[in-house]
């Protein structure tokens, strides 16, 4: 039996399940994956990207728009965390997937703590020009539903006592 090291196993796994395109930003922590990656040849398209978010952005993009399997691979840091928000499926249950940032905006208050969620939505009602005003309530029930959507302060902003719901 041949040994395998850790990244041509990955390697192989993702081959094995289809993955034809992986978003990779390398690191001195996946240095072995991108050796991996190297050996594979044409057998796997990996996509260098600029940024960890990047990354995870156009593995779903790519998801989306070809209905194969979207996947990613950055260096772990506890600097930054992902959590999945199905905001464009949110956003299309509430019958507007125009929607999508303001889903996108209510997560990430109700993650981070950063500001309050009424706090957000005086702010959204304020900026929006008279002439978009029809947008308000949509944009409103998009921010809730965001806020609705994740778990309340799982990486809080402040080491401190977080913004006001």
């Amino acid at each position: 039996m041949t040994k395998m090291k850790g990244g041509g196993a990955l390697v192989e796994m993702l081959r094995r399940h289809g993955v034809e395109t992986i978003f990779a930003l390398p690191g001195v922590q996946n240095d072995a994956l991108f050796v991996a990656f190297y050996d594979a040849g044409d057998a796997l398209r990996v996509i260098h990207t600029r940024h960890e978010q990047g990354a995870a952005y156009m593995a779903f993009g790519y998801a989306r728009a070809s209905g194969k399997i979207g996947t990613y691979a950055v260096v772990d840091d506890a600097r930054y965390r992902v959590f999945r928000v199905p905001a464009t499926d949110i956003a299309i249950e509430l019958g507007n997937e125009l929607v999508g940032s303001m889903v996108m905006t209510g997560a990430y208050v109700g993650v981070t703590g950063l500001v309050g969620l009424d706090a957000t939505v005086e702010a959204m009602r304020r900026s929006i020009p008279p002439y978009r005003r029809q947008h308000i309530a949509a944009n409103e029930e998009a921010i809730r539903a965001g806020f609705a959507a994740v778990d309340r302060l799982a990486f809080p902003a402040w080491e401190q006592e977080p913004a006001r719901a």
